[in-house]
């Protein structure tokens, strides 16, 4: 099991501000060659669509890799 945080700026078209992740996932060897990764990662930023408002942005993500090691 691991443990992902990241802080950082995000730059859009609108913006350029402040972003924060956090995420969780687990990896599995299934033998010396062959590993895979499943990952649950959640973002938000603060977004200016319009000069007079802002607004929270959300995203989650959930990803699968299957990979060869040589």
């Amino acid at each position: 099991f691991y443990g992902v945080a990241e802080v950082g700026n995000m730059k859009t078209e609108n913006i350029t501000g402040q972003m924060a992740a956090v995420g969780a996932g687990i990896g599995i060897w299934f033998s010396d060659h062959i590993a895979s990764r499943l990952e649950v990662k959640y973002l938000n930023y603060q977004d200016q669509p319009l000069a007079s408002s802002s607004r929270s942005q959300d995203m989650m993500t959930v990803s699968f890799t299957l990979g060869f090691l040589l």
